[in-house]
């Protein structure tokens, strides 16, 4: 179960990756959220969210760097 879970997560935020959308984005957890199993779920629910979060900072890092890297130019190299 955790195998599954774990792999659809993964699935789903490699979509996300690799779209590189801007809009705002629902992310579902499909898992045991009342009952015995209910820690399982939460559990589950706040892996998700701290991956959520690694994107969003990961993207705003990513944002930061590629607006002041825009304004370098390359070096080049000099034929001899």
């Amino acid at each position: 179960m955790r195998l599954l879970g774990r792999m659809a997560l993964a699935a789903a935020f490699a979509v996300l990756i690799v779209s590189g959308a801007r809009a705002d984005i629902v992310i579902a957890v499909a898992g045991p959220m009342s009952g015995s199993d209910a820690a399982v779920g939460e559990q589950m629910r706040r892996g998700a969210e701290m991956v959520v979060n690694d994107i969003n900072a990961k993207a705003a890092l990513t944002a930061r760097s590629s607006s002041s890297s825009s304004a370098t130019t390359p070096a080049t190299r000099s034929r001899r």
